[in-house]
């Protein structure tokens, strides 16, 4: 799909901002070069090498919303705060950005709003919920002073790999949390991009 342009000035980080909600479990929130310390089924230790592909570098027109809700240049790991503190490392959402600035540099300037929550099943992420409440709540807040939310990048599904009926009981659920997504940003048409392994 290819993004649709969008004309205007960006002003102080605001206005006219390209807006991707990135939500999701840990794969998004970033494992990827997390190296953990399992010591019988228990993380004792974990720490992120630190490395950061070219994919994923920063870009003056990527900015990030933070935790205390204000944006500023985007960097990895982009779920720090969010989920994660002492062992956050790279998710797709940079990669995802740069990519879209390499088809299309005269996009705009993107901002990429982080929401995942590693370990949780898709029903921890119904209406009502922290973590969909956070999501919803971001969103919102994110666009609040100019910009528009142009889509949802989802990477999302393992732990209801593990948990009895989940698995059989994930499409319809998934349907459901993108359908209450859409309603409450009243934005019927939101892109959804989903991510998988």
């Amino acid at each position: 799909m290819s993004p649709q342009k969008v004309k205007g000035s960006h002003k102080n980080g605001k206005k006219n901002l390209q807006v991707f909600l990135l939500a999701g479990q840990s794969n998004m929130a970033g494992s990827g070069g997390v190296h953990r310390q399992i010591e019988k089924g228990i993380v004792k230790n974990a720490s992120w090498d630190g490395f950061v592909p070219k994919e994923c570098k920063p870009n003056p027109k990527i900015l990030r919303f933070n935790a205390a809700q204000k944006w500023e240049n985007a960097r990895e790991p982009l779920n720090y705060g969010i989920d994660c503190i002492r062992y956050c490392g790279l998710g797709p959402g940079m990669a995802f950005a740069n990519e879209i600035l390499k088809e299309d540099p005269e996009f705009g300037v993107i901002g990429l709003v982080p929401c995942a929550r590693g370990g949780i099943g898709l029903h921890r992420w119904r209406r009502g919920s922290k973590p969909y409440d956070a999501l919803i709540g971001r969103a919102k807040y994110a666009v609040k002073n100019g910009g528009i939310i142009r889509g949802l990048l989802w990477y999302h599904g393992e732990s209801d790999l593990k948990a009895k009926n989940a698995s059989s009981l994930y499409k319809s659920n998934l349907e459901k949390f993108f359908h209450d997504l859409r309603s409450d940003l009243q934005a019927p048409t939101l892109p959804i991009f989903q991510g998988g392994a």
